[in-house]
């Protein structure tokens, strides 16, 4: 990965961060989720953000690896199917997993909204911060 990647997957990290601090907000999503999940408080939350950031750039790093396998990701409904089929694959695995522990069917909706707005962001960063170096 050269020095631009670098950059590029660290800006789409912090903004993938951004993005999930403003969506989770207690303002926004947040109060409801914790009621939802009925575990952690919008306080306790916070305790998350570095385990949040570390895994968000490993998960940037390796969407910069297969868009530059891929290669073909150029305009911008590239950018967002791309973000809709990955949340969708996640949405898959995922699912199995609520039934399981009885979680909300609410959650899911409200995480895979995080996730596609989250994507998004990462993908769009990557590749037309390409263009605009």
């Amino acid at each position: 990965m050269d020095l631009l990647g670098v950059g590029l997957v660290l800006l789409s990290t912090f903004l993938g961060q951004v993005v999930g601090m403003t969506y989770y907000a207690p303002q926004l999503l947040g109060n409801l989720t914790c009621r939802l999940k009925a575990k952690r408080k919008p306080e306790e939350l916070q305790t998350a953000i570095v385990w949040s950031f570390v895994t968000g750039f490993f998960e940037a790093a390796l969407i910069y690896h297969v868009l530059q396998i891929i290669g073909t990701v150029s305009t911008l409904q590239h950018v967002f199917l791309g973000a809709v089929y990955l949340t969708l694959l996640h949405a898959l695995i995922e699912a199995p997993h609520y039934g399981f522990e009885k979680r909300s069917v609410q959650l899911i909706f409200i995480h895979m909204g995080y996730h596609l707005l989250h994507l998004f962001v990462v993908i769009f960063v990557q590749v037309y911060g390409r263009y605009w170096s």
